[in-house]
């Protein structure tokens, strides 16, 4: 009981850091990206600040996608830099928890964090991707896409 209660913990923590890493590079990377856009649409005169931050808004799920990986792994480090700074890991040790046992609820949670990203966040993303493109090409040329005409038929996600 005490493990599971102590897993738990842990894995909580474990959350936490993710995600706190997770909106933190999301904002970062929202502020660095609608920075390169403002520099793009300079020189359209009519375009409002607005569409731009919802152009680079959703174009940065899809940046996240492949910085997933690095916020797994500082949120892990910064997750268990934190509990050694507490002394809660030494506990834990006391206690007769081995290291094992206090890093299998980190790697359970990521797993499920990574079929989370696969099942949910991915499709989302990639909807988002399409809306950016949609929204950039009619802020940039004032055209609707060909894609936007047509209702959504398919999302094709393209990759290097």
């Amino acid at each position: 009981m005490i493990a599971g209660t102590l897993s738990r913990y842990f894995a909580a923590r474990f959350l936490g850091a993710l995600l706190a890493v997770f909106v933190g590079i999301f904002f970062l990377t929202v502020m660095i990206d609608y920075i390169e856009q403002v520099r793009r649409t300079s020189n359209f005169p009519n375009i409002s600040g607005l569409s731009v931050f919802l152009v680079s808004f959703y174009r940065v799920p899809q940046i996240l996608e492949r910085l997933m990986p690095f916020c797994v792994l500082v949120g892990a480090m910064s997750c268990y830099l934190t509990l050694s700074r507490r002394l809660e890991l030494v506990v834990a040790r006391a206690a007769g928890i081995s290291a094992w046992q206090f890093v299998a609820p980190a790697a359970i949670a990521a797993l499920l964090f990574g079929v989370f990203a696969t099942t949910v966040y991915n499709p989302v993303s990639a909807t988002f991707q399409e809306r950016s493109r949609r929204l950039e090409q009619e802020i940039m040329f004032g055209l609707p896409t060909i894609a936007a005409q047509m209702s959504n038929l398919w999302i094709n996600q393209i990759t290097a």
